[in-house]
């Protein structure tokens, strides 16, 4: 479909996405597609998220999500309600963030969209440490790590690892932060993951330094510069 073709441009073409995006609304407009003609709109709220015009993605959102609300979607308000909390967090507005991506948790959940439930566990524990609420953050990433593990998802999973590490350091609890990371870094390894390596090496040599280790510090630092 259209609509699928244009999000195949998102990541390396977004301007192509914007013309498909209008193709398919135009197509929708004619046929009387509801579906298609939100779905275009939510192509839209994407193309204006990329682009960092982020009240105009969340007009499209919007727009969007009335017309879903009004064809009984439930499935389309969850992805688009994750997708408001994504917009909000790059606008720093944490509360609305967390409020979007608690919406989408409940419809997911009455989906059994295990995989959305994840994702927004995560999305939430990095919402809510951006409040400073480190064990609400900590609680919703351990609930992702849990659906991740079911869902055999070794890449979020071992994520959702260092975002728990993470939280440790903050917390100060060094043994645990580094056990977390440790157990990321051998995920990433397994899957040759060099970004996720980066990471934890990264993550680690922050351990050190917290914990007045400046050589194990400097060691971790340069393992991740030269990967």
């Amino acid at each position: 479909t259209l609509h699928k073709k244009a999000f195949s441009f998102l990541s390396t073409f977004p301007d192509s996405l914007l013309y498909y995006r209008d193709s398919s609304y135009e197509v929708a407009t004619l046929i009387n597609d509801n579906v298609g003609i939100a779905d275009s709109y939510t192509d839209l709220g994407v193309y204006y998220w990329v682009k960092g015009n982020y009240a105009a993605a969340i007009h499209a959102y919007d727009t969007a999500n009335q017309i879903f609300r009004q064809i009984q979607r439930p499935d389309k308000l969850m992805m688009n309600f994750t997708n408001l909390g994504m917009v909000y967090s790059r606008l720093g507005d944490f509360p609305k963030a967390t409020n979007f991506f608690l919406k989408s948790l409940r419809l997911a959940e009455g989906l059994g969209a295990k995989e959305t439930q994840a994702k927004t566990y995560n999305s939430l524990g990095v919402s809510y440490k951006n409040q400073g609420n480190l064990e609400a953050a900590n609680d919703a990433y351990s609930k992702a790590v849990s659906l991740f593990g079911e869902l055999n998802n070794a890449e979020m999973l071992a994520g959702c690892y260092s975002n728990i590490g993470n939280i440790h350091l903050l917390k100060k609890e060094y043994e645990q932060a580094l056990g977390y990371q440790l157990r990321s870094l051998e995920i990433f390894d397994s899957l040759q993951s060099f970004r996720g390596l980066v990471t934890c090496y990264n993550n680690i040599s922050d351990i050190h330094l917290a914990r007045k280790n400046p050589r194990e510090a400097l060691a971790y630092r340069q393992r991740a510069l030269a990967i």
